[in-house]
């Protein structure tokens, strides 16, 4: 799960497993540009203040797959 969207203080994403499980968040510009990485397990939140106001990609990846979603971050 992604939210709120379109997010403006902190995005949640989050996963649910039945054993936790290592996940790589990357948060990319629409230009195809990494702007943000890290590794979470089941839970994180991203400050949306370090992001400029527009369209990002969020791409989620873990040993069940890949996921991607398009996320709005606003002032």
């Amino acid at each position: 799960d992604y939210y709120p969207n379109p997010c403006r203080d902190f995005l949640t994403i989050e996963f649910k497993h039945e054993m936790s499980e290592i996940s790589t968040v990357e948060i990319y510009n629409i230009l195809g540009e990494l702007f943000y990485n890290e590794q979470f397990t089941d839970r994180t939140l991203i400050d949306a203040t370090l992001f400029t106001k527009g369209l990002y990609i969020v791409r989620v990846s873990n040993s069940s797959g890949k996921y991607s979603e398009k996320i709005i971050f606003e002032d």
